[in-house]
């Protein structure tokens, strides 16, 4: 892989963890029973979307969504979900490409760099903040991880959850950028 083409890449997952954030407000319009809410769920649910050869029957999502309880806890996963992938792929693809270019000694040198390590490994794993070793303590802006976390459950407010999201991007995008060739 070319740096151009790891750029475009983490700036694919960035439009598309936009797209994912911009459809909770749509689905959560469902949950509504006003007039546009029951609009909604009237034409969602005698329509079928396709992918390929994959079909998606809309109507389990009016279910799913007219169920306010239900829609909360949806929503919320769905959230986490899309959050746990952009910053896990995110880290992915600058550790794969570091790797095969030899310049992971740049990357693991870079706060931002340790700083999602920790995040990805949480995430990857049990969910759980691991700095046991020295090597994971760091600060990246206003956040960081220390020993004395060791243990604790990875949360949004260790990291800013939606806007840290996009901060980390930012800084791992011009880490690509402006150090790694």
């Amino acid at each position: 892989m070319l740096k151009d083409e790891l750029l475009a890449q983490l700036e694919n997952h960035e439009v598309s963890y936009r797209v994912g954030l911009s459809s909770l407000p749509l689905l959560n319009e469902i949950t509504y029973q006003d007039k546009d809410g029951l609009e909604i769920q009237r034409i969602l649910s005698n329509k079928k979307g396709r992918n390929g050869d994959l079909v998606i029957d809309y109507s389990i999502i009016v279910e799913y969504f007219t169920d306010k309880v239900q829609a909360k806890g949806i929503s919320e996963e769905y959230l986490k979900f899309l959050n746990r992938t952009f910053l896990a792929e995110c880290y992915e693809l600058v550790f794969l490409y570091a790797k095969k270019t030899n310049q992971l000694p740049i990357v693991k040198g870079e706060d931002v760099f340790t700083f999602i390590r920790i995040i990805r490994n949480a995430i990857s794993h049990d969910f759980t903040i691991n700095c046991s070793k020295s090597n994971y303590e760091c600060t990246w802006r206003s956040f960081g991880f220390d020993m004395s976390m060791n243990g604790l459950p990875l949360e949004g407010k260790h990291y800013g959850y939606i806007e840290g999201s996009f901060q980390l991007w930012e800084d791992m995008h011009n880490l690509v950028r402006n150090k790694l060739v």
